[in-house]
């Protein structure tokens, strides 16, 4: 919405395994193995790319695992708006929201033959938030975290239901 951009009319190209079972939407593709996101736009094939801190580089992992290094000895590409981290911190402050990282879903059988399971896998999670950020207050899965966080003021990843 912010930029008129019809999500539906994009095809998404994905370098990613597939982390459940389904069918992804006929508007998503993914890399041919042995290329990569960076490889794609260097050669015009796509016209942007989401990354995060693994970037767009890599031309084997993450199927060869997150660890692999990458094979790109390439710069990664330039960000689409100069300003991105001021654009994405206004976002937030007039929005409220911070991008979506994870999902955790539980299936309803399990959750009927253990009505603790959501509240005792919740409390694991927070526990082990709130010991990465107490080991190193700067971690973050996100990049830039630390600046921005020190510019949101409370936790811009806060754990909910």
């Amino acid at each position: 919405d912010e930029y008129g951009l019809d999500l539906g009319s994009v095809t998404w190209v994905v370098d990613d395994e597939d982390h459940i079972e389904g069918r992804a939407p006929a508007n998503v593709e993914h890399v041919a193995d042995g290329r990569s996101l960076g490889d794609l736009l260097r050669a015009g094939e796509i016209d942007a790319a989401l990354s995060g801190n693994a970037g767009t580089g890599r031309a084997d992992a993450p199927r060869a695992g997150w660890s692999a290094p990458s094979q790109s000895t390439e710069d990664g590409p330039y960000p689409l708006f100069p300003d991105h981290e001021v654009l994405a911190l206004d976002w937030h402050l007039r929005t409220g929201i911070y991008p979506l990282h994870s999902v955790i879903a539980l299936r309803s059988e399990l959750v009927e033959r253990d009505p603790g399971l959501p509240t005792a896998l919740y409390a694991a999670f927070a526990e082990s938030k709130r010991r990465q950020v107490e080991a190193d207050p700067e971690w973050s899965a996100l990049p830039r975290l630390g600046k921005q966080a020190r510019q949101l003021g409370a936790d811009p990843i806060p754990y909910g239901v």
